[in-house]
């Protein structure tokens, strides 16, 4: 399933006849020439072909007469053969050793080692590229997707695994350091994150088996919230159960106790929320409206209201049984909250349901 992408990031049409792609394997050496029926070609978008290869164009090649191992070198050369560009993948592997240990992935959400920001070249490879979902004749920024900070994510993190992120705040007066933070669940490691746009990643719960949806909830005093404080939910599926995590201020930015986030000075800083009707809860949303949490329990298709102190408030039966329940999301929209959900299919929708893969909404509170 290896594929090689080239990008045409320059202003000008190429015509890539007789450009040819090096393979190097220790002291073995193997050659693809484009357009000369080797392998497979597709070039995006449509009306480009290799004679014709338009700035902004995608050309992946595949069933490449060699595999790419973890070592191996790729070199571009034009048809004199002079190099115009190589990925040494081995001095990605190496600067990415935490979470990069194969060269051989099984699905599009890991093989993929792409440059991002999308055809980045500062003539280092271990900066340019970064291991992510796979986004073939497509810009690499789309499935990344992390801007400017996606080299902090580099650093520590890994995107497998990645179950949900939420952004920390409001802080409307004063620069409360957390509201230059955002949160995120790694449900394959069991943990949740603090990223600090500055400094990168950090873990700062380690108490759910599988966290995945997250949602922030500010700290209110006198009808106000209080800038930098607030409290994390976290959805644990496996369990069928919400942490609250409570947060404190850690100072303005700058200040030197910036991971101190966690408020480990009351018994209570984290709390379990669990109820028999939460069956595999996958999603939470936070109405500021009502002061009170929606739960996606996708395991019996409910809809659960909590209040954030862990009180179940109001249960609502979607009616599409198990396994359908995904995302979802709170908002008011003018006239009062709106409760949307994801539909994914379930044992109530079937394959010819016009609600499959469908978007429904619903008004909690009428």
């Amino acid at each position: 399933d290896q594929w090689i992408e080239l990008f045409n990031a320059s202003n000008r049409t190429l015509d890539l006849t007789e450009w040819r792609l090096e393979i190097v394997n220790g002291d073995k050496t193997v050659t693809h020439v484009i357009g000369s029926g080797q392998g497979t070609e597709v070039v995006s978008p449509d009306r480009a072909d290799v004679r014709h290869f338009k700035p902004g164009a995608y050309l992946v090649i595949g069933n490449l007469p060699v595999a790419i191992g973890c070592e191996s070198l790729v070199v571009l050369r034009d048809p004199s053969g002079l190099a115009t560009d190589r990925v040494d993948i081995d001095k990605i592997r190496r600067a990415e050793s935490h979470r990069l240990v194969s060269g051989q992935y099984t699905t599009l959400v890991s093989e993929s080692l792409a440059r991002a920001p999308n055809g980045a070249c500062t003539g280092n490879n271990a900066v340019d590229f970064s291991r992510q979902s796979a986004t073939i004749g497509h810009s690499n920024a789309g499935a990344y997707g992390f801007g400017t900070y996606a080299g902090y994510w580099g650093a520590g993190v890994g995107l497998v695994g990645i179950g949900g992120i939420a952004a920390a705040g409001p802080a409307p007066d004063e620069p409360a350091y957390m509201s230059q933070l955002a949160f995120a669940t790694h449900t394959e490691q069991g943990l949740v994150y603090a990223i600090d746009l500055d400094n990168g990643p950090y873990v700062v719960y380690d108490g759910s088996s599988t966290p995945m949806a997250i949602e922030f909830v500010p700290y209110y005093e006198n009808g106000n919230p209080v800038p930098g404080k607030g409290y994390l939910f976290v959805t644990d599926p496996e369990n069928g159960n919400v942490a609250r995590i409570r947060l404190k201020p850690s100072g303005p930015i700058g200040h030197p106790n910036t991971r101190s986030v966690v408020d480990t000075s009351t018994a209570n800083h984290v709390v379990i929320y669990s109820f028999a009707q939460m069956q595999n809860p996958v999603g939470i949303a936070y109405s500021n409206q009502h002061d009170t949490l929606f739960i996606a329990a996708r395991g019996n298709g409910l809809v659960l209201e909590m209040t954030r102190d862990g009180k179940l408030k109001t249960i609502f039966d979607t009616g599409l049984g198990a396994n359908a329940l995904g995302g979802i999301d709170v908002g008011d929209m003018g006239n009062g909250d709106v409760v949307f959900i994801t539909n994914t299919g379930g044992d109530r929708v079937g394959p010819g349901d016009a609600n499959r893969g469908s978007v429904m909404y619903f008004h909690p509170h009428p």
